[in-house]
């Protein structure tokens, strides 16, 4: 892999490659450091050839699953399930969940519809690189609106796999489980219980995950049923 840097996974050690992302974003901040300061132990005398062989396949097999929702519908849960499910399986994947990136990658941006649509390009693009390397990638956001939908298809094209997983609204703020509702009820958090949610259009909401209707470990199956059939070439 001339020209790229091996590294290792922090958490599960399993040899990655970081590239050089730079060239794809507008932001300040070089996405190859944010890769290196949150998910990585840089290791830069490492070398993987045969990683690069048994596991970086074809372009054309990589996915990007894109869990989306309101804040307490349950993506970050399922998404982090699938994660793990993947690594299990010795799945090259690479996970993204805005939470954890936006300290980091979008640090520069506040919460206005135009810094939520550059917050998801940002993301679309790290994903769209960690595909073109040969790993498959769990993303986690919100995406409320339309327009940022759009932004990451039109970077993720063919690659992009929509999973909506979906809770009314009562439900979400019942939840919960970050205590952002009850921030936004106090009034010490602005746009969120105000912000629409746009319904997903037919192609976004493909695979439909109802977190009311199914618990945890059925939503969970779901979705590696569906992953499966995207990465048929893989054994699952």
């Amino acid at each position: 892999m001339a020209g790229y840097t091996a590294v290792y996974g922090a958490k599960c050690h399993q040899p990655c490659y970081c590239f050089p992302l730079g060239k794809v974003f507008r932001a300040s901040i070089c996405p190859a450091i944010f890769l290196r300061k949150k998910f990585f132990l840089w290791n830069g005398q490492a070398s993987h050839a045969g990683f690069a062989k048994d596991h970086l396949k074809s372009e054309r097999m990589t996915k990007v699953f894109w869990l989306f929702g309101r804040c307490g519908a349950g993506k970050t849960t399922l998404a982090r399930r699938l994660h793990r499910a993947l690594q299990d399986r010795n799945i090259p994947v690479f996970f993204l969940d805005a939470d954890e990136v936006r300290p980091i990658l979008c640090p520069d941006l506040g919460f206005t519809p135009e810094a939520r649509l550059e917050n998801h390009r940002r993301i679309a693009a790290v994903a769209r690189v960690a595909a073109e390397q040969g790993l498959n990638v769990v993303a986690a956001t919100m995406a409320p609106q339309h327009c940022q939908r759009d932004v990451v298809a039109q970077m993720l094209n063919g690659r992009l796999v929509w999973i909506y997983v979906h809770a009314p609204l009562d439900v979400c703020i019942r939840r919960d489980p970050k205590g952002l509702y009850h921030r936004a009820q106090a009034g010490n958090l602005d746009r969120l219980l105000d912000f629409p949610f746009e319904v997903p259009r037919p192609g976004e909401r493909e695979n439909f995950i109802d977190t009311v209707a199914q618990n945890v470990e059925d939503c969970s199956r779901a979705i590696l049923e569906l992953v499966e059939a995207s990465l048929s070439e893989y054994s699952i």
